[in-house]
């Protein structure tokens, strides 16, 4: 995938969610925000097609500071991203924390070159304490342009002692699937086999 965007800096994007809640871009102070989602043209909305990681949603992922999980997006509609979703926090009895992510878009199209981590674009976004599902991410003005199969990964970052789980990343269980794990302060990979997170696409294809 060629990740195209008209910024010449990463971007770190901050998401205010609230539950169930799809976000727009807003600036202020170098810092890009998202909050209320814009409305798009009945014309653009023709020409949308949604992207679904496949399987049978049946286990949760939780992780510690610095560790990434990647996952690979596999033949995507060509087009601009306009929002991503995830599923956070489902599990029962959760003592869950207010948490922070880096979101990764990564220009690789298989495990040696995720691990060469060429091209990354990354944004920023937090999930509160309260917050239980589904979250939208407004990705439409970022204009990122796929052309191809890339790798998404979700990193923690935010500096809050964790002593036991306290948020979970829905995932589907699919048969040649992986989800690889990135240590970074130990620099270690390592993988989940017949695995993906849970995440939903709308994009806006490329109409000649």
């Amino acid at each position: 995938m060629v990740i195209k965007t008209i910024m010449n800096k990463i971007i770190i994007a901050v998401v205010l969610i609230h539950s169930f809640c799809v976000a727009q871009m807003q600036e202020l102070n170098n810092t890009i925000y998202l909050d209320e989602v814009a409305v798009y043209s009945d014309s653009k909305k023709k020409h949308e097609k949604k992207y679904k990681t496949k399987g049978k949603q049946n286990s949760t992922i939780s992780t510690a500071l610095n560790t990434t999980f990647y996952f690979l997006i596999k033949n995507p509609p060509k087009g601009v991203i306009k929002t991503i979703k995830f599923f956070f926090n489902e599990q029962k009895n959760l003592q869950a924390k207010n948490v922070e992510f880096d979101l990764l878009f990564v220009d690789a199209l298989d495990k040696k070159t995720l691990r060469k981590k060429g091209t990354i674009k990354r944004y920023r976004f937090q999930i509160s304490k309260t917050h239980r599902g589904e979250i939208e991410l407004d990705i439409y003005p970022l204009e990122i342009q796929l052309d191809n199969s890339f790798f998404i990964g979700i990193q923690r970052v935010d500096n809050s002692p964790s002593m036991g789980i306290d948020f979970t990343i829905d995932c589907n269980s699919r048969k040649g699937d992986t989800i690889y794990v990135n240590d970074a302060q130990n620099n270690l990979w390592h993988e989940i086999p017949n695995s993906n997170i849970k995440t939903e696409l709308r994009v806006f294809e490329n109409i000649d």
